[in-house]
């Protein structure tokens, strides 16, 4: 995601250089960034929030500013703004988690396929309905226990938790920033 503010009319271009230095540019993108930590904290919370506020990063350039959600963390910063459904970027299907059968929850550890991969032996089963399940090894003469995780393409659609800075929210920063010069 990138923020540019643009200006149109050469009038109103010309005003706004006059108005704004450098100086005031990079207090501009300094507080929008820090504007879009926030929201991502407060929006989206937890560590997932954490780690998304820490993939915004403001760039200046002269007489530009730009804040992008980069990083490893940028790409799905710009899903959880938009919504959809999750597909995977490097051909592999995802190991979706499932819940505990017991108790219907999912497992508070949040356990990841990759981190179980030559920890705790896994194998694949395809399902009545043609879904692929990935189950622990049961030990020798063990029984099979509840899948761990669905193997899918993509995920169900995902509903949009807007975080990222609306234009409203953008204008007031900078009538702010712009009134206190």
């Amino acid at each position: 995601m990138k923020i540019k503010i643009s200006v149109e009319g050469l009038d109103a271009l010309q005003e706004l250089q006059e108005l704004l230095n450098s100086e005031q540019l990079e207090l501009i993108g300094e507080t929008v960034e820090q504007l879009a930590r926030n929201n991502a904290r407060n929006k989206i919370g937890g560590p997932f929030g954490e780690r998304l506020a820490r993939s915004v990063e403001f760039r200046p350039g002269g007489d530009a500013v730009e804040i992008f959600a980069d990083g490893p963390d940028g790409y799905i910063g710009v899903h959880v703004e938009e919504g959809g459904p999750i597909r995977s970027h490097n051909g592999k299907p995802l190991a979706i988690p499932l819940p505990n059968e017991s108790t219907q929850r999912y497992n508070p550890k949040r356990l990841f396929a990759r981190e179980l991969k030559g920890v705790v032996p896994l194998f694949k089963l395809r399902s009545r309905n043609g879904n692929e399940l990935l189950f622990r090894q049961p030990g020798k003469g063990g029984e099979l226990e509840a899948p761990l995780f669905v193997l899918k393409d993509a995920t169900a659609p995902q509903a949009p938790r807007p975080w990222w800075p609306t234009g409203n929210e953008i204008s007031a920063a900078v009538d702010q920033i712009i009134d206190a010069f």
